[in-house]
Order: structure tokens, then C-alpha cells, then sequence
């Protein structure tokens, strides 16, 4: 017989002719098993390579290896515009998005990373339960252990193995004699002795006292070798006959017998509480079993907002629609857009009932050891001993080294700062990503194709040099992964890179450049040197101010003194007014806390104070306490908080809607001698409007595919055609085009098309200014990064105030004050930006800041934070690590500080001589 061996995997993932979105027919071979960045400036058509071609292509893939009925599902799935990919290995994607699979008030740190399921399964196994009442500890044993109890009584010891029944609910014991009678055993023990089953018949207990005990006699027996089988045979008899407890009768030495009870279910003796059955659905609080009947497992009871659903002309809502499906309960509110009360009153936001937040393993309850931060978790686990010999112990390990290995992964992408029952909902999209890649790291994949991005998003370098750390990890376990990426720590710690470009849209698509990061080579009939090769050649382009101007003539600065909020630790900061200022720190420094929740609370309570309107966000009871002085607000007018939430959370939310530009382009075709002929008026052009809209998918353009085995997918509607318009409405037309052809429009286009009108071009212009002439007008927000719904928030203020409005764009200004200055709140607003995009973003800062506005940015990236007027470094770690000023100061004064991680990567950025 001759021995075959399997051929050798191929060496690369060929792609041919991928004409995804902006690709153009783009032909490139990616190394497998390497760690390969993909990068190229906004737009040029990463995400469309990595995600939109390679990961759908392994999705499609995977469906076909289904069933018949699930094959089906292949033929509504996108299909990537290729000729072929050659040597694809399965894919796992892991991106910044809330897919249905993860999104919701239900889902945790724990539950996604699979922690919570091996703790739910250890608490199960080896929690010692406690009476919810009384607090007592209550002890149950397992079967094995009832058995090994009986043999470990020493060969020839006498044992007698009982059924301890109880009567019925009236008090009657005839049907706890018919059980006896049913199961074939000829003896009992009846209030202590034993008798015979045929003495007793259903007449009662002549000549006898009325039962207080009554005991099946299972078997009896005397201890040697080879009995196991029916010392297991005895007590699983027992334990069906009882329902869960077992009675051991042994005589000792003196010839006594000693009785032992040994319950599977535990009760409490004290208040006679059966805690009932005891397993990982206890501790889920997903499942009706473990979840606190009081809220349903959600920690809090949700308020649904009135106006949450952006529908019709004038932006009226609905309420909020909870879903179910996502879990075994009912009222799942899984909704993102429902405002939390305070926690549950019955659990205090522990999520699970009275049993399962009472059972305890080496001294913690799963609530306790839940509300730990990773690192903290991690001590304590670290910290566990079990039994050497015991299968129990082994067990219990097993289940330890798996907890343990994830919470060194959640540390190791600088996430040690979380706690384990934190909501996903709560996360950055770069938090969420990072937790999702250390789930993916601790699951033991080999052999697929990770697609990743912007894994770094929201990362001090300090923290992304850890993070490549775990990238590596997951490439040496034998995967390939794939990363877009600007970071310039991933750019130098790649195997390979592939730069797209060499600009956004139209202009990009092309491999511009390829190799390793030494050996980068320009690709293309020009070879010309691209924004990357010119970036990994000279890392110091970037310069910091020597002495900033608008600091010299800026005295006036917003002060924030003793801030004690989540973990910090009686701050104190200066935010001058006219000025860039970067609040910088590792992850979980408190940088967010400082800037979002105590300078932002205050500027919104003033605000509210001078103009004399009712709050609309009101603190509860599930804000954290906030203590702080916060003065110099009175020269402002109003706040603008540029956020990490999304534009939106459905497809009718586009830059368009969100620049004002859509109104002004319905007034437009409403003035065509076709509308007006057919009596057309501005709301006929809106997809949120029923007279205009596609009817069968109401204006979406697709329509949203559940399966058990693939996230949530959308199909185009077959009616529109992605249109998202109603026939009638589509015969009109301005220049050929119908507002569908407008709306599939790029920015830079739609600016050349509509640049006699100005009610449309400067919207157009901010998000040009900003490198966003590559997005289209209709482009749902959904699709957008997070980083380019920033910017799209920011050119709503940069574009000034809509027509007929005298409010700006995107306002979250909650009054008007005496003052005449905004304070700009931004979070991490280079987020997706190539290092060649970023210098358009500070420029659009520093215009704010030269009208006299505050600008505040918190920010990781060192070429924006090298240009910032003031610069506030906040750690020196994260959580309790963190919330203390390490240095604020202009960045020369940063970077030569010694403490300061923050100025140590400036160090590298800029050269000494620059400074």
C-alpha cells in the first residue's frame, strides 16, 4: 500500500479582478499564515479589499458547506464583485460594529468573550450554595460523591441506603406508600424503624402512630469489592424516588447506626428553602431559570424614549421598539436606543436571581467576582487553589486556566481596566473590537484568515505596542491575519503590507505599493513613493509648536479643580479658551471620564442655569458621583459634543440628512417643471416619507436576513433595487439624474454638480475640507466608521448653520449663555485617518480655535497631539493605576517629561532639533 501525503497549503490568497466598490479590477497576492496591514489613505478602498471581497467571499464559502435549506441563504448573501480568490482559507471577521450577534443590553465583556459561560459552569460544578434568606451555607453533593461516601465506609461495614419521602401538599403519606409500592421494594423505615411494605395497606397505619418520617429502604448491603454497580444502581433509584436526596444508614464500630443525608438539591434547614436544582443555567441571566424575575436579567428596568426612531418629515419618532428572539426571554429590550434607570431594586443590577447571586466559590459570589475589573479578576483568580487528587479539582483547573486565559488576553489588548459584567453597549467601537480579538486569541483558531480593523483605534501607542503582541500571538498559532490599518507600530511590526490608494474613491482602488516595511516598493506604471513609504521613511514630518500663539493671547481658561469621578483622583486641569488642548493617557487613564462626564456636565449645567431651560438629560442613579469646581464657563454660549455614538442606527440616516443637504436638495427637485406638473412638493424626494418611498422595504433599501449560524445580513430590496424610491417619484429628474442618482452621488462630484447653490455647497465643502469627498450623500450611516461620523459631525459645525436656521449643524448646545465662545468636545477624532489625512483634520481644529472657541480633543494620536496649544497627560496607568496629572503643559514641556508615556512617543515622533 503507498502512502499519500496531503499536499502542502497554498502559499498565498491569490485575488483577481476585485471591483468591489472603489477596487479597480485590483490583482494582489497576500502571504498566508503572516501578519499582513492593509492601509492607504481614507477611502481608498481598505475596507472594501479586506472585508467587502476577502471575508465576504469566505462567508459565502462557509454557507455552502450547510445543509440544502441553509444553502439556500447563499443566493441573498452580497456576492463580492471578483473574478476569483484562489487559496482562501475560512475567515473570521472582527470589526468596530455592533452586529445583532453581540449588540444589545443583554451582552457583557464576559458573555462575548465566553468568560461568563466558563464561570457560569464553574459556579455550577463547585459554588457552595447559601440561603438567600437566612445566608447559612447550604451543602449538596453530587451522585458520584453520594457513592463514594458509601464505599469509602471501609470493606465490610454494613449500609443501609434510604429515599426519604415527604406527603403531599394536604399532609397525606398514602401517596409517598404507593411510591414505595410502585418501585417494588418490599421494606421502609417508618418515623425510625424498619418494617415491611405488605404491613401496610390503604386503610392507614393501624395500631401505629401517624408518620413523621417515612423512608423507602432502597437496598442494604455490606461493603466489598465489586459492589460499585449496585451502590450506583441504589442511589440512582434514591435519588429518582426523592427527587434529589439520598439517606445513608451505617453501623460503626459499637454497632450504632449513623445516618447521613446527603441532598442533590439544595434546602436550606433553617427557613426549609429548596433552592432548587443547580446548573449553568442558573448563573445565565439569559435564560428564565437564572435571570432576576424583577427585570427580566437586564440589571435595570429600560425606559423607551418617546422620540428615539428618526421617522417622517419632521424628525418625529415613535417609541422604541424592544425586540425578542435574541434570547429565551420575553421583553428582551435589547434596543441601543432605551434609557436605563436606576439598577434593578431586587438585584442591584446583578442581573441574576436570589439563588444564583448567593452561591459562592473560594469566598466570591459570580455578581462579586463580575463587578471586578480584569486586572483585579485576574488577581483573584490567580489566587484560587483546588484539591490535587480529586476529579473535582482537575475539573475545576481546567475551567480556572481557561477564565485566566482570557483575562491575560483582555489585558494584554489594554483592557484591564473593564470589569467583567460591563455592557457592550457601553464600549468604543475600539473597545469592542479589542474584546472580540482577545476572545478570538483565547479560542485556539487555526488555520483561518482574521480579518481586523483598526484594532489600535482608541490605543495610546503604549497600549498598541501590546496589542501587537497578541496579533502575533494569533498569526504564530498558524492563522493569517489581515489588518486595516493607519498605526504606525503595526505599519513597522507587519510581515507584509499593501498600500492602496493613492487617493479616496474614483482616484483610489489600486495597489500603489507592497513588501515588507523595509522593503516597501511602490507597485504601477509611475512608481511613485506613496503616503506610506514616505511615512515609514521619515516619522518625524510632523512638527510640534515651539510656542503657540493663540496660548500667548488666550489668558482666559476654563479650570476644573478636585475632580473625583470613577478614577480620578482629585484632578485638577486647565482647558484654555482659544486653544487646542489633547487630553491624553493610556487606555482607561481616565481621560473620557475628565472630559465627557465632569467638564461636559458642567459646561451642560451651566448652560441650562443661564438660559433658564428644563435639563434634557438628567442624572440618575446609575451615573456615577461626580465631585468637582468647575469655573471660566461663563464666557461660553454653547457645547458641542462630537461623540463616539453613530450617526445613526438605520439606513435613513446619511451625511446628507445629517448636513441639512438633503432639505435643500428635495426643495431643488421640487422646483422641476416635472414635480410641479404632477403637484410634487419637498416631501415627495424624502425615503422617510410614505408618498416617496419604495413600499415594500419603506425606504431602506434592503431588508435586514436573520440565520442561526451567520450575523445579521442585508439583502436589496427586489422591488427598488437599493433605490429606496417609489417609481413615480424616480421619473423626475434635475440635470438626467433622479434623487437616487443624487444621492449615490461622491461628495466631490455632488460640489461640482450642485455649485450654483448655496444652500447646498458649504456642507459639501466641510466634508471635502475634512477628506470626506469620498463618501456618497446617501450613504447609510451604518456603513460609516466611526472615525468618519466624527467628521461628519464636525463639518456640520465647520459647514455653519443650516438654511433658515440659526442654530448650527449636529448642535448639542443645551443653552445660550452672555458669552459669545463654544467649547468643542471631540472624542479621538483621527480615528481611521491615514497619517496623510490627519494634517486636514488639525488645520479644521485649529480654525475653531483661532475663532476663539475651546477645542478639546482626547486623542492618542501623537501627530494631532504634537499640534495641540496644551496638552493634559493623565495615568500614569489605567484604572486605579490611572486619574492622576502626569504632566499639562505645551507638548515641548510634554515630551521632555520623564514620567510621561505620552511624551515618550513624541520623543520618537519628533526629532530633538524640531523642539
Amino acid at each position: 500500500m503507498s502512502c499519500h501525503s496531503l499536499p502542502d497549503p497554498p502559499a498565498f490568497i491569490e485575488v483577481r479582478g476585485a471591483r468591489t466598490h472603489n477596487l479597480q479590477s485590483l490583482d494582489v497576492s497576500i502571504p498566508r499564515d503572516r501578519l499582513v496591514v492593509i492601509t492607504g489613505v481614507s477611502g481608498s478602498g481598505k475596507s472594501s479589499l479586506a472585508f467587502d471581497t476577502i471575508h465576504a467571499e469566505g462567508r459565502r464559502r462557509f454557507v455552502e458547506t450547510l445543509g440544502a435549506s441553509a444553502r439556500r441563504v447563499v443566493e441573498r448573501l452580497p456576492e463580492p464583485a471578483v473574478d476569483a480568490i484562489d487559496g482562501l482559507p475560512p475567515t473570521v471577521a472582527v470589526d468596530q460594529t455592533r452586529g445583532s450577534a453581540h449588540a444589545g443590553a443583554r451582552s457583557t465583556v464576559g458573555t462575548l468573550t465566553d468568560l461568563w459561560d466558563h464561570l457560569r459552569v464553574l459556579y455550577a460544578r463547585l459554588g457552595t450554595p447559601h440561603c438567600p434568606r437566612c445566608g447559612r451555607e447550604v451543602r449538596a453533593t453530587t451522585p458520584e460523591r453520594i457513592v463514594r461516601a458509601v464505599l469509602g465506609q471501609g470493606e465490610g461495614r454494613k449500609v443501609i441506603v434510604l429515599a426519604p419521602l415527604r406527603p403531599d401538599p394536604s399532609g397525606s403519606w398514602t401517596s409517598a406508600l404507593e411510591t414505595i409500592r410502585r418501585a417494588g421494594l418490599p421494606r421502609l423505615r417508618l418515623n425510625g424503624e424498619l418494617r415491611e411494605t405488605s404491613d401496610f395497606d390503604d386503610s392507614g397505619w393501624p395500631g401505629d402512630p401517624p408518620p413523621q418520617r417515612l423512608e423507602a429502604v432502597v437496598d442494604r448491603l455490606v461493603i466489598r469489592e465489586g459492589i460499585l454497580a449496585r451502590v450506583a444502581e441504589g442511589v440512582d433509584l434514591a435519588l429518582k424516588l426523592t427527587g434529589g436526596v439520598v439517606a445513608l444508614l451505617t453501623q460503626n464500630d459499637e454497632g450504632e447506626w449513623v445516618e447521613s443525608i446527603y441532598p442533590t438539591r439544595p434546602r436550606c434547614p433553617a427557613c426549609d428553602l429548596d433552592l432548587g436544582a443547580i446548573d449553568p443555567r442558573t448563573f445565565s441571566f439569559n435564560h428564565p431559570q437564572g435571570a432576576c424575575p424583577a427585570c427580566q436579567g437586564l440589571g435595570h428596568h429600560p425606559l423607551p424614549l418617546a422620540n428615539a426612531v428618526p421617522l417622517g418629515e419632521t424628525g418625529r419618532g415613535r417609541p422604541a421598539q424592544t425586540t425578542s428572539g435574541k434570547s429565551d426571554l420575553p421583553g428582551d429590550a435589547d434596543d441601543p436606543d432605551l434609557v436605563h434607570a436606576p439598577p434593578c431594586p431586587d438585584c442591584h443590577g446583578a442581573r441574576l436571581q436570589p439563588v444564583a447571586r448567593a452561591v459562592r466559590f473560594q469566598g466570591w459570589t459570580l455578581p462579586e467576582l463580575a463587578r471586578l475589573t480584569i486586572d483585579q479578576a485576574a488577581e483573584v483568580v490567580a489566587g484560587w487553589r483546588f484539591a490535587e487528587t480529586e476529579a473535582e479539582g482537575r475539573a475545576a483547573r481546567r475551567l480556572a486556566q481557561a477564565v485566566a486565559a482570557r483575562l491575560a488576553y483582555l489585558q494584554r489588548v489594554g483592557l484591564g481596566y473593564l470589569s467583567i459584567d460591563r455592557p457592550i453597549t457601553t464600549l468604543s467601537g475600539g473597545e469592542l473590537q479589542r474584546v472580540r480579538l482577545a476572545s478570538v486569541a483565547a479560542s485556539g483558531f487555526v488555520g483561518v484568515c482574521c480579518v481586523l480593523d483598526e484594532p489600535t483605534s482608541g490605543l495610546h501607542p503604549a497600549d498598541a505596542s501590546r496589542l501587537l503582541e497578541v496579533v502575533r500571538d494569533l498569526r504564530d498559532q498558524g492563522n493569517t491575519v489581515l489588518v486595516v490599518e493607519h498605526d504606525p507600530i503595526f505599519l513597522r511590526g507587519a510581515d507584509w503590507i499593501i498600500d492602496l490608494g493613492p487617493g479616496a474613491g474614483p482616484e483610489g482602488g489600486r495597489l500603489v505599493a507592497q513588501g515588507s516595511p523595509r522593503g516597501l516598493t511602490p507597485v504601477g506604471p509611475h512608481l511613485l513613493e506613496s503616503a506610506t513609504m514616505s511615512l515609514l521613511r521619515d516619522a518625524s514630518k510632523t512638527t510640534m509648536r515651539p510656542a503657540s500663539t493663540r496660548l500667548k493671547r488666550s489668558p482666559r481658561a476654563i479650570t476644573v479643580r478636585h475632580a473625583r469621578a470613577r478614577n480620578l483622583k482629585g484632578v485638577e486641569a486647565q482647558f484654555p479658551l482659544g486653544c487646542l488642548t489633547a487630553v491624553t493617557g493610556v487606555s482607561g487613564s481616565g481621560k473620557s471620564t475628565l472630559v465627557f462626564e465632569v467638564l461636559a456636565r458642567a459646561a451642560k449645567r451651566h448652560l441650562q442655569t443661564v438660559s433658564g431651560s428644563r435639563p434634557h438629560l438628567v442624572q440618575d442613579n446609575a451615573e456615577p458621583p461626580i465631585e468637582a469646581e468647575v469655573s471660566g464657563l461663563g464666557a461660553l454660549s454653547a457645547l458641542k459634543v462630537v461623540d463616539q455614538r453613530p450617526l445613526g442606527r438605520n439606513a435613513r440616516s446619511t451625511p446628507a440628512t445629517h448636513l441639512g443637504i438633503f432639505d435643500a436638495l428635495r426643495e431643488v427637485f421640487a422646483e422641476t417643471k416635472t414635480a410641479k406638473l404632477r403637484g410634487f412638493k419637498p416631501n415627495r424626494f424624502s425615503f422617510n416619507h410614505p408618498s416617496g418611498r419604495c413600499p415594500e422595504c419603506r425606504g431602506l433599501g434592503g431588508r435586514k436576513v436573520a440565520t442561526a449560524w451567520l450575523p445579521e445580513f442585508e439583502e436589496v430590496c427586489p422591488a427598488c433595487r437599493g433605490t429606496r424610491f417609489n417609481p413615480a417619484t424616480l421619473e423626475v429628474r434635475f440635470k438626467g439624474m433622479t434623487i437616487a442618482d443624487v444621492l449615490a452621488l461622491r461628495v466631490v462630484e455632488a460640489r461640482e454638480c450642485f455649485a450654483e447653490f448655496p444652500s447646498i455647497t458649504p456642507g459639501l465643502d466641510a466634508l471635502i475640507a475634512l477628506g470626506l469627498g469620498y463618501l456618497t450623500l446617501g450613504q447609510p450611516a451604518p456603513t460609516l466608521s466611526g472615525g468618519e461620523a466624527r467628521r461628519i459631525r464636525l463639518a456640520a459645525e465647520l459647514a455653519g448653520p443650516r438654511p433658515g436656521s440659526s442654530e448650527p449643524l449636529a448642535s448639542s448646545a443645551i443653552g445660550e449663555s452672555s458669552g459669545n465662545r463654544r467649547l468643542y468636545l471631540l472624542d479621538e477624532p483621527t480615528s481611521g485617518l491615514h497619517a496623510a489625512d490627519v494634517d486636514r483634520l488639525a488645520r479644521a481644529l485649529e480654525q475653531l480655535a483661532d475663532q476663539g472657541h475651546a477645542v478639546v480633543v482626547v486623542e492618542h494620536r501623537p501627530e494631532l497631539i504634537a499640534r495641540a496649544d496644551w496638552i493634559i497627560d493623565l495615568g500614569p496607568g489605567g484604572g486605579p493605576q490611572g486619574g492622576r496629572v502626569v504632566v499639562a503643559g505645551p507638548p515641548g514641556l510634554v515630551r521632555s517629561h520623564q514620567e510621561s508615556q505620552t511624551g515618550r512617543y513624541l520623543n520618537i515622533l519628533i526629532p530633538e532639533d524640531e523642539t
